[in-house]
């Protein structure tokens, strides 16, 4: 199964974005999922699937987010933002490239200057055309308001199944897999871990059990050797 969620990107204007958990320290302004919580967490959002925002990293790998204690690198995943997102119920894969007659962009780029000013405004493409400034080229593409530039936006390709297409999907479903493989290493250390803190514990039960026995012996010894004289004496 892979490791995907969906939920909205603060940077792309509040678009429902796709992320996949990778293994990795996370960097401040990262988000993390949790896999593995700890006990010492407290809190009934602090559960594993819990998705949070990083504030403070460590050289270590731990991090601090808000309202918990420090993280340890163990109890959690990056997540990596995809370039698929969805937008009306549709998945849509965002691709560099020029946009065509009819096809569908999402602005990336944006600012008071220019037409399209809201970064996660999706438009239809319904004339290209360009024109020269200085001899330089500026090629735009006109929506329904006017123009939005090249630098401005990237096209959204509608997703119609879920084979892989691209290298990137290929990475990123070799990604998910090697995170969910890595999860599962350590989900088996950590129980190979207590599994062995077990055998080390019992091990020395069985041992103060010994030492026990033979002391009881060594206290039992003078009590047999009266017993046998009271019998010889009989």
């Amino acid at each position: 199964m892979t490791n995907i969620h969906v939920f909205p990107d603060e940077k792309l204007g509040g678009v429902l974005r796709e992320y996949v958990e990778v293994d990795r320290a996370a960097n401040v302004g990262d988000k993390i999922v949790i896999v593995n919580p700890s006990t010492f967490q407290f809190g009934d959002d602090y559960t594993q699937g819990t998705i949070m925002t990083v504030v403070k990293a460590y050289e270590d790998g731990d991090v601090y987010c808000e309202k918990f204690d420090i993280i340890n690198k163990y109890e959690y995943q990056t997540l990596e933002p995809t370039s698929i997102v969805h937008i009306d119920g549709v998945r849509y894969r965002m691709v560099g490239r020029n946009a065509k007659v009819g096809e569908k962009v999402i602005v990336v780029e944006a600012n008071g200057s220019l037409v399209y000013r809201n970064v996660g405004e999706v438009v239809e493409i319904i004339k290209t055309d360009g024109s020269s400034f200085g001899g330089l080229l500026n090629p735009h593409d006109f929506g329904e308001k006017g123009a939005i530039y090249h630098f401005q936006y990237l096209v959204l390709e509608p997703i119609d199944d879920e084979s892989p297409k691209t290298t990137e999907d290929l990475i990123a479903n070799l990604a998910r897999r090697v995170a969910e493989l890595e999860k599962r290493v350590k989900i088996i250390d950590v129980y190979n871990d207590e599994l062995i803190d077990r055998m080390n514990d019992a091990e020395e039960k069985i041992e103060r059990a010994l030492d026990d026995i033979v002391d009881l012996e060594e206290r039992t010894q003078p009590l047999e050797a009266l017993v046998k004289a009271v019998k010889s004496g009989e």
